[in-house]
């Protein structure tokens, strides 16, 4: 994922079934010791106690998983496992899933599920049978209250190590979630990254985390989440690479609020704060030539968009876009012309010879209601001949994205569209040979 800023060197365990017991029934003795203590009226009132409730949690949330690196092979983890006198047990099932995509295979254990990649190595460990439940939240909440408690900073060091490890471990779970499509866990446990560096003594803003919440809701459509993080990044002056969170946030404004009003503000303010961004302007130009309206701004953020690009890299897009703006002010000639400086700045790009091609089907469109309407015969003939040039005007630019285009769906619907339009014209040699040629290709398609 591309906005995920993390990493899977870290690392988590598999150990075998006798020794997990062990460690599970010790884990969760030591947790009901320390909460015995904080229970206590005494005890409750020192920073440490609490410390050691939360020390208590995180070892209980660990005692599941072990020292195994996500990325290791299960032949890997049995040298280790042998290695260190132990024996890795065999899981109770082995079964096949795709997930978005990607295949795995899931080897059930007693309290885990090991996903495998093709290659064999571990992508994810998931823990089926916690030590505790929610381990990691109650121990961000000792740790919060250790924090209250100590006023003279004599357990800062401790606090802050065991936040970081929060954030850490989430970080993980985090990883886990998104390589198995699960975006709202996902969210959630980005949210616990972010709140876990935000507690004293700490007091960090993990903007990166924020972000992170706000995308994987925005993935999963819980998009009141998403305004949430996606805004308060906004608010420390974060918002991802080339202004995404303003693009995010616009189009959630404009798709699911019906708020257009909104979604200007919001682009138009990620163009003062990213003016270089590409992103940014095509967006900005996409949302008013979807709407047709302020088309002199349009044409303003074109040519700033053209400055900036100092590579060429989206020229041809930029032309494009002018294309069909003139196109929908009827300028045919204005969008015939950026059409081709499309092509121009981009060969193979399919689009500018279909948005030619489409300046040609739309006269000639037009052409048709013109000549339904006329009831003077010279006059029609004459309309005829009109439409009949738009019509061969439109092949070549057609033939040109059937060409270039990848689209398998695309090539087919041109070719349909092509052996149309030769019919016409099939007594004409020319014509008659492509459609003979875009018959044989639509045909071999049904």
């Amino acid at each position: 994922m591309k906005k995920i800023l993390l990493s899977l060197a870290m690392v988590l365990c598999v150990l075998n079934a006798g020794a997990q017991d062990k460690k599970i029934v010790a884990a969760q003795k030591a947790v009901e010791k320390a909460k015995i203590a904080a229970a206590d009226e005494k005890k409750a009132a020192k920073a440490d106690t609490w410390v050691k409730l939360a020390k208590a949690y995180l070892q209980a949330y660990d005692a599941p998983t072990g020292d195994f690196m996500i990325g290791t092979s299960l032949q890997e983890m049995q040298l280790i496992a042998q290695q260190e006198g132990r024996k890795l047990e065999q899981p109770s099932e082995v079964s096949q899933v795709d997930i978005n995509g990607t295949a795995f295979t899931v080897n059930k254990y007693e309290n885990f599920d090991c996903y495998l990649n093709e290659g064999g190595r571990i992508s994810a460990l998931v823990v089926t049978k916690p030590a505790v439940d929610n381990a990691l939240e109650e121990a961000l909440r000792s740790f919060s209250r250790a924090a209250e408690l100590d006023a003279a900073g004599k357990k800062s060091k401790d606090i802050i190590a065991g936040l970081q490890t929060i954030n850490d471990r989430s970080n993980i779970l985090a990883t886990i979630a998104f390589t198995l499509g699960d975006m709202p866990k996902a969210s959630k446990c980005f949210v616990m990254c972010a709140d876990a560096l935000s507690q004293a003594p700490l007091c960090q803003v993990d903007t990166v985390s924020l972000y992170n919440a706000g995308l994987t809701a925005y993935l999963s459509q819980d998009f009141e989440a998403a305004k949430l993080y996606y805004g308060r990044c906004i608010e420390y002056g974060y918002w991802g690479g080339d202004g995404e969170a303003f693009v995010k946030l616009a189009d959630i404004a404009a798709n699911q609020d019906k708020d257009d009003a909104k979604a200007q503000e919001l682009l138009e303010e990620a163009f003062v704060k990213c003016p270089q961004s590409q992103m940014v302007l095509i967006e900005l130009i996409n949302f008013y030539s979807m709407r047709g309206t302020d088309t002199d701004r349009l044409f303003v953020l074109l040519d700033n968009a053209r400055q900036t690009d100092t590579t060429g890299k989206f020229l041809y897009y930029y032309n494009y876009v002018e294309g069909n703006i003139r196109l929908q002010l009827g300028d045919e000639a204005g969008a015939v012309a950026a059409y081709e400086r499309s092509a121009e700045a981009k060969p193979d790009y399919e689009f500018a010879y279909i948005g030619k091609a489409q300046v040609y089907s739309k006269k000639a469109d037009a052409l048709v209601e013109k000549a339904n309407a006329e009831t003077d015969w010279r006059k029609y003939d004459a309309i005829v001949e009109e439409y009949n040039a738009a019509m061969r005007a439109c092949v070549e630019p057609y033939e040109k994205a059937y060409e270039f285009t990848k689209d398998e769906g695309l090539k087919a619907d041109l070719a349909n569209i092509l052996k149309q339009v030769c019919f016409r014209f099939r007594e004409e040699p020319a014509y008659k040979d492509k459609y003979d040629y875009y018959d044989s290709i639509v045909k071999a398609n049904q």
